[in-house]
């Protein structure tokens, strides 16, 4: 005796393709790997920077604000090592030197406390930073021996 389930005639003879779950599943798939198919991680043109090293220098602060340079060298420094480009040089001397200068600093406030406008609660801040990337060049000493 023959114990199959008793199903409906059109779902026995479909096959999977032709359901509308098959078909977004396998479009989703193909849309999903298409998308990635030109990504890569890194600098866009590695052979210009690889093996390159920055070091970065303490800005100067022409400003009248405190303790400005470590906050904008930190910032430098940290977006340096999330790009990933370059590698940050802490000791010794980098392939290029970054050199720079605070100029000018404002800090605006945006939004204030509800019942008290006097007391900020968001600040937007402009910074006027002269910045100066340096390649060192390779020194080639020549000696003559008399």
């Amino acid at each position: 005796m023959n114990r199959r389930a008793a199903l409906p005639s059109e779902i026995l003879g479909r096959s999977c393709w032709n359901s509308r779950p098959c078909l977004f599943l396998v479009a989703g798939l193909a849309l999903g790997l298409c998308g990635c198919a030109g990504y890569r991680l890194g600098p866009a043109n590695p052979g210009l920077t690889r093996g390159k090293t920055v070091q970065v220098n303490f800005f100067g602060n022409k400003t009248l604000e405190p303790r400005l340079v470590e906050a904008v060298n930190h910032a430098l420094r940290k977006s340096l090592q999330q790009d990933g480009t370059y590698k940050l040089n802490t000791r010794g001397d980098g392939d290029i030197i970054v050199n720079g200068a605070i100029l000018r600093y404002e800090r605006q406030g945006v939004s204030f406390q509800p019942k008290d406008i006097l007391t900020v609660r968001d600040y937007q801040v402009t910074l006027m930073v002269k910045v100066t990337a340096t390649e060192r060049a390779p020194v080639k000493w020549s000696w003559t021996a008399k």
